[in-house]
């Protein structure tokens, strides 16, 4: 662990010095380009950057004064923050491996369940398969056999309810198959005998415990960590409340009987504080006075603790904290090294300051001047005659608008617009005529359609209206208003009444769209099969 957290500091290190030189590199070419511009500049401007640069540096420098006056905390700080770091860090690791432990346990015990199960179930097998064959007499042989009935509950009783037979382990363990104190049972029946066949909780337990025994001796944690285990007997606490079960540390002491009353060198009781908070919360950490595993030295030590209620076992698992004193100590060190690298980076983050300070004010000159060229924009995106927008700015929007469709979902609506026999009024009644059938249809559309909605000439006297939101069965009732604006409008041009109407073509994006072309031309041929079904009327394509 002590390895993982020094590399991560080295790593920060590295980073640290690898931002040094992007810095560094960024910071030339931004130079270059602040003379190049300063070289353009009036005396004005040069006058107001100079002043930039001077309020900036000494920012600088008086940040770089305060900065190596509080040296001497910022180590104090270091070292207690990264005290609380190690402390958490081994908290979350005991803490992980005991509950790995505590689930290595119930998969032991599951383990060994399943293979009693399954030996009972081939004696049975067994029974049933020579039922015609064999006497009970053979049936009592194989049965006797230590290989067969090892750890097994197996009783014989004749018609009349006498017992012929009882493996050493039912003979042992009496009392257990009195109270039920077995995880399963079954009877068989041959020949007028009964015969029982069961396994107690006891047998599979002590297996338990003899395959966790093992396993904890051969594991090896850092700093002289391992993995105890003690045993519940009774939770009111007082002499005799625990047994030492299993203990890498203190092999020859296992099945000691603990008391409550122990104290460690401090005075402390831990047993009593680890019962009362196993009892309260099921886990607990805690601090107390324990001899090492390598030595006989009495340090500090860090602990966890979580209760396996099955067994009433409590799995701990615990740290010294001489070994996270002796990390601080070099990490202290290596901080040294942090601390000249963190000048250095002041010394950069100043000259970026400057050049930052620089950047903005060259940024507001840009801006004034995206200003001053603001109404040659609008006049780019908005068509002059009608006051819709423009080709430009609707595949702009449109655009834009399939992005957000591809990367968050919604309802966007296309609709094509074309004027029915528009050239027919320009021939008759000339071009200023048709001019005014234009900006009367745009002026008729604006007032039925939302603020929101784009609505733009997309060439001629044919247009386009984007909008979002529009759900497909309200598309038709959506183009009807349209429709009734522009065939109830009349424009007035000399003396003389025009009206015209449009025919509509609609769609939506579709998630099968690769582009917003697809669906541009989806709403084209909605707009050519008004056209031909006798105009003035809209058609949706999907």
């Amino acid at each position: 662990m002590n390895l993982v957290v020094f590399k991560f500091h080295l790593y920060q290190i590295s980073d640290k010095i690898n931002i040094l030189d992007i810095i560094a590199g960024d910071s030339v070419r931004m130079f270059k380009n602040m003379l190049q511009t300063f070289r353009l500049m009036d005396q004005v401007r040069k006058k107001y950057l100079g002043i930039a640069l001077t309020i900036f540096i000494l920012f600088s420098l008086a940040f770089a004064s305060i900065f190596i006056n509080q040296i001497e905390d910022i180590d104090k700080i270091h070292a207690e923050n990264t005290r609380d770091q190690i402390i958490e860090i081994k908290k979350d690791f005991m803490k992980d491996t005991v509950n790995n432990t505590i689930g290595y346990i119930e998969e032991l015990k599951i383990f060994n369940e399943d293979r009693f199960i399954k030996r009972i179930d081939r004696l049975k097998l067994f029974i049933y398969d020579h039922s015609e064959e064999y006497r009970i007499e053979h049936i009592k042989d194989y049965l006797q056999n230590v290989g067969i009935n090892e750890d097994l509950l197996i009783v014989i009783k004749d018609p009349s309810g006498f017992t012929i037979y009882e493996s050493s382990t039912s003979i042992d363990h009496r009392q257990g198959i009195l109270t039920g104190e077995y995880f399963i049972s079954e009877e068989v029946e041959f020949m007028g005998y009964k015969i029982f066949l069961g396994a107690l909780d006891s047998s599979v337990r002590k297996l338990v415990e003899e395959t966790l025994r093992n396993r904890l001796y051969t594991d090896v944690y850092f700093e002289d960590s391992y993995i105890w285990v003690n045993e519940v007997i009774n939770y009111e606490g007082g002499d005799g409340y625990g047994r030492r079960l299993i203990h890498p540390n203190l092999r020859d002491t296992e099945g000691t009987l603990l008391s409550t009353d122990m104290e460690d060198i401090a005075g402390g009781k831990p047993y009593l504080e680890e019962l009362e908070g196993i009892k309260k919360n099921g886990e607990l950490f805690s601090t107390y006075y324990f001899k090492k595993l390598t030595t006989d030295t009495i340090e500090k030590k860090l602990t966890f603790a979580k209760l396996y209620e099955e067994y009433d076992w409590i799995v701990a698992m615990g740290i010294y904290y001489d070994n996270i004193e002796e990390y601080i100590a070099r990490s202290a060190e290596a901080s040294k090294e942090e601390r000249e690298n963190a000048l250095k980076l002041m010394s950069f983050v100043g000259l970026a300051l400057i050049l930052s300070g620089t950047a903005i004010f060259l940024w507001a000159e840009n801006k004034y001047y995206d200003a001053s060229t603001q109404p040659l924009k609008t006049e780019v995106e908005t068509d002059l005659l009608t006051g819709a927008g423009s080709r430009r700015a609707a595949l702009k929007a449109i655009s834009k608008g399939f992005e957000s469709f591809k990367e968050k979902g919604g309802v966007y609506n296309i609709f094509v617009m074309d004027l029915d026999d528009f050239k027919q009024v320009n021939d008759t009644y000339g071009h200023e005529a048709g001019d005014s059938v234009l900006v009367r249809v745009v002026e008729s559309i604006r007032k039925v359609i939302r603020d929101e909605d784009g609505f733009y000439r997309w060439g001629g006297e044919e247009f386009i209206l984007f909008t979002k939101g529009i759900a497909p069965e309200n598309l038709d009732q959506f183009m009807d208003k349209i429709l009734k604006a522009v065939e109830g409008s009349i424009c007035s041009n000399k003396n003389m009444k025009l009206n015209t109407t449009v025919s509509i073509g609609a769609t939506i994006f579709l998630g099968s769209d690769e582009s917003y072309n697809d669906a541009v031309r989806r709403a084209d041929d909605g707009l050519y099969q008004s056209k031909r079904n006798g105009k003035n009327r809209g058609t949706i394509v999907m």
